[in-house]
């Protein structure tokens, strides 16, 4: 009895396994084929969901890509222990599933792509990096290792950078006496002059201020630390600037002659 063309042409294409007849909604669940270096051509690796079983992947592929399955090898692989940030605990998190299916047809790989340009490789590379930082920064705050910003991640110095170069050449500048330190703010007129330079010996200048130099020889003064003037260079250091007001420089002139009464208000 001959056989009717449709029901060959059906036998033919129907697996040589037999299928679920229960429908399932999986919306969320992930399939994932995986590259692997070296892998036969009637081979595939795949990442599945932990709830995926062998049926599940063997109807998956024939279903959804008209791609027959005559065996099926499953893989779980735990994960590491991972520290809890702020707390002294340790949990493992959920493992990996993975499948090896044997195709009855050989499937070959297509090449990689000569241009990356294409599919933005640099664009995700930085993403990458990126997630890597703050990931490696989550990680050193937890513990308490807070990196320096004059450092990088290997431990050696990090080359200055524009703003980190000038903003030392005007700090120099400034200790030598080369420039004027301004913020761009207009001070009270009382401020005027507050401020004098003076030669040092290694030839670079520093700022005496002239109403502290006073206040601190008029306190030396009123304590009764300089009574005469038999050491010329204590006298000479505690003496004031010629603009200074009119009570100390008599105050200076009694001390001078050995006069001088903490108690006496000029």
């Amino acid at each position: 009895m001959a056989v009717p063309a449709t029901k060959a042409a059906a036998s033919l294409s129907a697996p040589g396994f037999r299928l679920g007849k229960k429908e399932v909604y999986m919306p969320s669940h992930l399939v994932t084929l995986l590259r692997r270096k070296k892998m036969h051509p009637n081979e595939a690796f795949f990442q599945v969901p932990l709830t995926f079983t062998k049926f599940d992947l063997r109807d998956y592929l024939w279903n959804l890509y008209n791609v027959e399955v005559t065996r099926v090898g499953v893989m779980v692989k735990q994960q590491s222990l991972i520290h809890r940030t702020g707390l002294q605990s340790v949990y493992r998190p959920q493992p990996y599933k993975f499948m090896t299916v044997q195709l009855a047809k050989p499937f070959q790989w297509p090449e990689l792509p000569n241009n990356p340009e294409a599919f933005m490789k640099e664009l995700f590379d930085r993403r990458d990096e990126a997630a890597y930082k703050n990931r490696q920064m989550s990680r050193n705050i937890g513990l308490g290792e807070i990196p320096s910003k004059a450092v990088v991640e290997n431990g050696k110095p990090k080359p200055d950078d524009k703003d980190r170069a000038e903003l030392r050449k005007s700090a120099q500048d400034i200790l030598m006496g080369k420039k004027k330190w301004q913020n761009g703010v207009d001070l009270d007129p009382k401020f005027n002059g507050i401020a004098t330079t003076s030669n040092r010996k290694d030839g670079s200048k520093e700022i005496v201020h002239k109403r502290a130099a006073d206040d601190r020889v008029t306190a030396k003064m009123e304590a009764g630390q300089v009574k005469s003037a038999k050491n010329p260079a204590r006298a000479a250091a505690a003496r004031p600037d010629k603009k200074s007001s009119t009570v100390v420089q008599k105050r200076w002139a009694k001390a001078q002659k050995g006069q001088w009464l903490p108690s006496v208000r000029d």
